[in-house]
């Protein structure tokens, strides 16, 4: 981390305030008060803005990073607070928490004068709301740098991570082994939100968010690969169907976490 300004940053476990909605997407041990996954940045009563920047390996060699999760880990209320990360991509807000009456939840997409794309969750409703978004590098590289900027009026966090190495296994005898190839191309549902546009209200019936979709270049078959995190065994290799399982699937975020103490 880099590039730090403003109020002090502390770690932050969604959940401790009620209003927080992060913690039912994400958790260990449970929601609210049981949550032990601390995944927030917080900054309380003004303004922190950062960079992270990130160096990938895998075996040992450089492996290109295809893209980042940014989510509103805490409540945003409805006044001027905001959470937004800017990279070098195109941002995709992939799931949201509703509570469709308690107020809006905006969203907002803009391109900076140097390319790189900023996206903001803010103003909110302080009442169990949040979102999630994907960003896919335009030039993924094993070597990535992306700006956070956290304004509050209270506690207001952000939770940052990467998109894990997205993979499809095979489905062979145990014996065989664990085989998998690694699944390069990401492609995103359109979230809704039009870039360089008007503020969007996520929290109604009628949004729609994203997701990922699998490839739709270099496989044989109807549909591209779906991805899991292991192998599924099978004595005559149908335990995985490929590329013919339904298209659409999300994956699930790395978020840079820590478990709570107790």
């Amino acid at each position: 981390m880099s590039n730090i300004t403003g109020n002090p940053l502390r770690s932050y476990r969604p959940g401790d305030w009620t209003g927080d909605s992060l913690d039912n997407l994400y958790n260990y041990g449970g929601t609210g008060s049981a949550n032990q996954l601390i995944s927030g940045i917080m900054v309380s009563n003004g303004q922190a803005s950062f960079r992270v920047n990130c160096t990938a390996t895998l075996g040992g060699q450089p492996f290109p990073l295809k893209g980042l999760v940014m989510a509103d880990a805490e409540s945003i209320n409805s006044g001027a607070e905001y959470v937004q990360a800017t990279a070098d991509g195109r941002w995709f807000a992939v799931e949201m928490q509703k509570n469709v009456g308690a107020g809006p939840y905006y969203a907002v997409k803009s391109t900076q004068s140097d390319g790189r794309q900023t996206i903001r969750f803010g103003p909110g409703n302080d009442n169990n709301t949040a979102a999630v978004t994907f960003l896919a590098f335009n030039n993924p590289s094993s070597n990535v740098s992306m700006d956070f900027d956290i304004v509050g009026g209270g506690n207001t966090a952000i939770a940052i991570g990467l998109l894990a190495p997205y993979a499809d296994f095979g489905d062979a005898v145990e014996e065989y082994g664990d085989v998998m190839h690694m699944v390069a191309d990401l492609q995103f549902q359109s979230d809704n939100i039009p870039a360089n546009g008007s503020q969007i209200d996520l929290n109604t019936s009628s949004y729609q968010a994203g997701g990922l979709m699998p490839p739709n270049t270099d496989y044989l078959g109807t549909r591209g690969p779906n991805t899991e995190q292991q192998s599924r065994y099978s004595p005559d290799a149908s335990g995985e169907s490929g590329g013919e399982e339904m298209p659409g699937r999300k994956i699930t975020p790395s978020l840079c976490s820590r478990p709570a103490s107790s």
